[in-house]
């Protein structure tokens, strides 16, 4: 497992399986697993611009899928 701290409030952790979590304050908002990509659907502006920015940044190419926050935890816990 792999520890990147973006920003203050943004973090990443890669893991041995190769999935990307994204981290907003203390808050998982976002994965991606080889071909999917998953973002919550309840979230602030800012932490939608910081999803935008993890998106862009590691150059995914899947269009993201929306989940809830409780569909995100159970795929990635």
């Amino acid at each position: 497992m792999k520890l990147k701290k973006i920003s203050l409030n943004e973090t990443e952790i890669t893991t041995k399986d190769g999935e990307l979590l994204f981290f907003s304050y203390e808050t998982l908002v976002a994965a991606a697993s080889y071909k999917n990509v998953y973002v919550t659907k309840n979230r602030t502006s800012t932490t939608s611009k910081h999803i935008t920015k993890w998106y862009n940044r590691n150059a995914l190419c899947a269009t993201p899928e929306i989940v809830t926050q409780a569909q995100l935890l159970e795929t990635f816990n």
